[in-house]
């Protein structure tokens, strides 16, 4: 799913960034530890691994919105793509919604 935004937002995956297979405690860490600028993930909400970085000394927490991307996603890939939102306080340190798509799943990019 993450190519299929980056796609959309006019980023090539191959190209633009170097990417790695980790789940998400091992991006998490790898985040703390330097190794990471930012990872997506697509799963549950709340997710204990991106809540743990909500309190980790030196992290912000940053969804980067992809909603305006959806129309390009639906017209590439389907209708399985809709505006949803995280609700405020699902994770620490956020006071408001974040707007993303699809509705109950969640993909994150997150960055120091």
């Amino acid at each position: 799913m993450a190519v299929r935004v980056l796609d959309a937002s006019g980023l090539n995956p191959d190209r633009d960034m170097k990417r790695n297979r980790l789940l998400p405690t091992e991006s998490a860490n790898a985040l703390k530890d330097g190794k990471l600028d930012a990872f997506f993930w697509l799963g549950g909400i709340p997710t204990a691994a991106i809540a743990d970085l909500g309190i980790a000394p030196g992290i912000k927490l940053k969804l980067i919105s992809h909603a305006d991307v959806i129309a390009k996603m639906k017209g590439k890939y389907g209708p399985f793509f809709v505006r949803g939102t995280i609700p405020s306080k699902t994770y620490p340190g956020r006071r408001t919604m974040w707007r993303l798509s699809p509705s109950g799943i969640s993909w994150f990019a997150i960055r120091t």
